[in-house]
């Protein structure tokens, strides 16, 4: 296990440098040991199969990225529970790759599934709801189903401003989102103001050159 986790650790710092190919093969033979010493079902397999999963999206193998991630959520199931905020998690990843692929009814289905564990599991204002509603308000904007796009991603914003107690990624996302719902919706001068809101914090973020 601890071979398994030096592989794992190795994957993760080639994730954040951005070298994903690098990042698979130590990801990959983590899995090779973990799959030798406990089989196919451990939880550390989940938390492999996951990272793999992230790899083959960044590197758009999406059909890998589908397969990693339904193996995340067979174990999570197995392992965790369907109530458990990791079986929440694993519902979300795959969801993302639903969404990438045109898939929006699948991917409302697994959000849908996420923000129930969620609110059942975590705290009333906790990040993880606040992105699910938001996952669920942008399946709803690309669906042209704006009311209920305008509820989710405003619900997001209101907990993301509860939760948060200065201006962040986050809350501009939102903005965002708000400002291109209702820019397709046609209330252009509601769309410029969240989309001030959203310049004003990147800016102060990530500085106003950029």
């Amino acid at each position: 296990k601890k071979l398994a986790g030096t592989y794992r650790n190795l994957g993760v710092v080639f994730i954040d440098k951005g070298l994903f190919d690098s990042a698979s093969f130590y990801i990959s033979k983590s899995t090779l040991v973990l799959s030798d010493v406990y089989g196919d079902n451990n939880p550390e397999l989940a938390r492999n199969y996951n990272l793999s999963g992230s790899i083959a999206y960044y590197l758009g193998r999406l059909d890998d990225c589908e397969d990693y991630f339904q193996k995340t959520v067979r174990i999570r199931e197995s392992s965790s529970g369907i109530n458990h905020p990791l079986t929440a998690e694993a519902y979300n990843n795959l969801a993302v790759l639903y969404y990438a692929r045109g898939m929006f009814d699948t991917a409302l289905v697994l959000n849908m599934k996420a923000l129930k564990i969620r609110r059942l599991k975590l705290p009333e204002d906790h990040p993880n709801i606040a992105l699910s509603l938001n996952n669920i308000g942008n399946i709803y904007l690309e669906t042209s189903k704006y009311e209920l796009a305008a509820y989710y991603h405003k619900k997001a914003l209101e907990i993301r401003n509860r939760i948060y107690k200065t201006e962040n990624s986050d809350i501009a996302m939102s903005y965002a989102n708000l400002g291109v719902l209702n820019f397709k919706m046609g209330q252009y001068s509601e769309a410029l103001n969240y989309f001030g809101k959203y310049l004003k914090i990147t800016e102060k973020i990530f500085g106003g050159g950029n």
